[in-house]
């Protein structure tokens, strides 16, 4: 197990923090993508965009609830966590792991926008994924060290966003480490995250618009 803030972690910290992060990320991409296909069954995605909604707007409506209720969720799990098998969390780093969290969520929005401009454009494409899913929040060091697994892993985790939270919530709740000693991971999870959320806005505009041209957007 790694060594954080000086203070070796042990297996079930390690695991419940890294599930509580990884649980922001799956939720809020499956719930965008869960949306709109939903939409898409029940015949009502192209009356939903012919309103005057913006299509900023209707991405963040789909996922409004996922923001609202995951932090409520992930602190009662946390909780339940240290009262039943008596975890060892530095409380003090919630507001550091917050900002950590924070900015993340333009990385989640691109994936998720991205994502569901697949769905939007090749429909059953849910399971496939679904498996993409759970190859990135596995290769990010979730449930295992990224030391356990072959170099380019590791070497590929060093720019994945959700390996870097990851990294950084852990120093702060499992090894105590101070909230400035997380700026350069901050940072650069907001840069890539940018990057992921202009491409994922721009995949999903065109699936949109191609869908439009071709006149099947009521089709599911």
């Amino acid at each position: 197990m790694p060594t954080l803030g000086g203070t070796r972690a042990g297996y079930l910290a390690f695991v419940i923090v890294g599930l509580m992060v990884a649980t922001f990320y799956q939720t809020g991409v499956g719930r965008m993508m869960g949306a709109v296909r939903q939409e898409q069954l029940t015949g009502t995605f192209e009356a939903l965009l012919i309103t005057p909604t913006a299509l900023t707007t209707l991405q963040l409506g789909l996922v409004i609830y996922a923001l609202i209720h995951i932090p409520v969720r992930a602190l009662l799990f946390l909780g339940l966590a240290v009262g039943l098998f008596g975890i060892d969390l530095h409380w003090a780093g919630m507001g550091a792991a917050f900002l950590v969290i924070l900015a993340l969520l333009p990385f989640i929005w691109g994936v998720a926008a991205a994502l569901t401009a697949v769905v939007v454009t090749y429909r059953q494409a849910t399971q496939l994924i679904a498996i993409a899913n759970f190859a990135l929040v596995m290769g990010s060091g979730t449930y295992f060290p990224l030391s356990l697994f072959p170099r380019w892993v590791s070497a590929a985790a060093r720019l994945n966003p959700l390996a870097l939270a990851l990294d950084g919530v852990r120093g702060v709740l499992i090894g105590g480490e101070r909230w400035y000693t997380i700026v350069p991971e901050i940072r650069l999870i907001l840069i890539i995250s940018l990057f992921v959320w202009v491409f994922g806005v721009l995949a999903f505009r065109m699936a949109l618009e191609r869908e439009r041209r071709a006149g099947t957007l009521g089709l599911y």
